[in-house]
């Protein structure tokens, strides 16, 4: 989307347009790892005496209990992280 607006050589978009980008981009990526992060932690967090899961299985099923919203326990403060570094990382280079 930054690109659309920035017309100039590229490698040289102004910091805000840099800052922009990043931010987005942050904001994308946390989106979609939040909920496999969601699902590896709470497969991490299982009792040892438990039948082990796969993957789906286990997301499948957290789906069941929690409904969708399960897989995106705690989106808000990793958006907000993912955002901040993202912002300042790609403007930095």
């Amino acid at each position: 989307f930054v690109s659309i607006v920035w017309s100039g050589e590229k490698g040289k978009a102004p910091f805000l347009n840099s800052m922009a980008a990043g931010g987005m981009a942050g904001a994308a990526e946390a989106c979609v790892i939040t909920p496999i992060e969601c699902v590896k932690i709470a497969m991490q967090s299982e009792k040892a005496s438990a039948k082990p899961l796969g993957t789906v299985a286990f997301a499948s099923a957290m789906i069941r209990s929690g409904g969708i919203a399960s897989l995106y326990s705690g989106l808000a403060a990793t958006v907000l992280k993912h955002t901040a570094h993202s912002c300042f990382y790609f403007a930095a280079f």
